[in-house]
């Protein structure tokens, strides 16, 4: 995931700049925020949705509105409707840089300009209001409606939100957004926002497959998504997924540890190669599992240990299993652990230095080809 400047032309000629959170492959879709009005585009609430969107796959932009004058004392100063068209002008612009808005959000006032802006928007599929008031143009709104809002919003009551459901035409879905205020200043509700609005809009977006692309490199990537103190957005393989801490050391338990993804390395290594040496030998073996710990030794200073389980289903003789096991203790991810390995670190962008991905699924099939005088 990466981040850059936007700047576009409103229709009155005024340069307005924004930041764009553009995703890794595979892109699902692109959207633009329109933030509160009081509020800019790099305001944390603008922020940490963006980004949470970007990390999901959806390429977004979030952008300065043209002068409003609003400010958190008096949200609504200014009207809506210039900036209706600066949303357009923004769409306009992704779409000529070949980046087509499939989505609209907007916050507050941001979400008024969404919605009365959708109409002229031909690549929107989706549109999600966030503690926004009523406007007309949910009348005429032909494409799926979010409408989350605040009960306790002291600046827009949640009968507006209600007002907007009410209004719009199916298919449309309500979220309360319980405990938060006005402005989303508590992180915790950012991050449940853009996890419901994520998993809301995936079904109004072009479906894509996550897996390794053709040519992608072998890289592993982490980034730290700023919820929590640990949690990383990870990047294996083409799939997307959430590395953490346990709660119990300051982390949000969202996602597998570093030992825990070390483990799963070695776990997925042995099982695939047993299955690839039970399909080389003929071995009725039908099913096939593996489970590894990680021991640390704190009493003395030696090397960690990691404990492995493997169980096959199977009508094999005992010679048959000890070999099988024999084959498990050589899979490659187990002769990396138990070796030895160099790490050598730089600064820099990615990627990082990495084999084919074809590489090491050769050096599986090795360990099968090769085991030994008796195999």
């Amino acid at each position: 995931m990466s981040h850059q400047d936007f700047s576009f032309t409103n229709l009155k000629g005024e340069r307005l700049a924004g930041k764009l959170e553009r995703p890794d492959e595979p892109v699902r879709g692109w959207a633009v925020f329109a933030h509160c009005f009081a509020c800019s585009k790099d305001s944390l609430a603008g922020v940490y949705i963006t980004r949470a969107l970007a990390r999901a796959g959806i390429g977004t932009l979030r952008f300065d509105f043209a002068g409003v004058g609003a400010s958190e004392g008096a949200p609504f100063a200014g009207g809506v409707e210039g900036d209706v068209q600066d949303v357009i002008c923004a769409a306009e612009a992704m779409t000529k840089a070949g980046m087509a808005p499939t989505l609209l959000v907007g916050h507050s006032l941001g979400g008024a300009a969404v919605i009365a802006a959708t109409g002229a928007i031909g690549s929107v599929r989706a549109v999600a209001s966030i503690n926004a008031p009523f406007h007309k143009a949910v009348n005429g709104l032909a494409c799926p409606l979010l409408v989350m809002h605040a009960p306790d919003d002291p600046h827009v009551a949640i009968s507006q939100g209600e007002e907007i459901f009410a209004a719009a035409r199916y298919p449309k879905s309500f979220v309360a957004l319980d405990g938060a205020d006005h402005y989303l200043k508590d992180r915790s509700q950012t991050t449940y926002i853009a996890t419901v609005l994520t998993a809301w809009a995936s079904r109004y977006l072009e479906p894509v497959a996550e897996t390794r692309a053709l040519g992608q490199d072998g890289d592993v990537l982490a980034e730290e998504t700023g919820a929590g103190l640990f949690q990383l957005a990870m990047r294996a393989g083409g799939i997307r997924f959430l590395a953490d801490e346990p709660v119990s050391v300051g982390g949000l338990g969202s996602g597998p540890t570093p030992y825990d993804l070390v483990c799963a390395g070695l776990a997925a290594c042995t099982t695939m190669t047993v299955r690839l040496y039970a399909r080389k030998k003929g071995l009725p073996i039908t099913h096939i599992r593996t489970a590894v710990g990680h021991v640390k030794d704190i009493v003395q200073p030696r090397p960690d240990l990691f404990s492995r389980t493997v169980c096959f289903e199977g009508d094999i003789t005992d010679e048959q299993r000890a070999r099988v096991m024999e084959i498990a203790d050589r899979c490659p991810v187990d002769i990396t652990l138990s070796s030895g390995a160099r790490i050598q670190t730089r600064f820099g962008a990615p990627p990082a230095g990495a084999d084919p991905v074809d590489a090491h699924a050769e050096e599986m099939v090795e360990t099968v080809e090769f085991p030994g005088e008796d195999g």
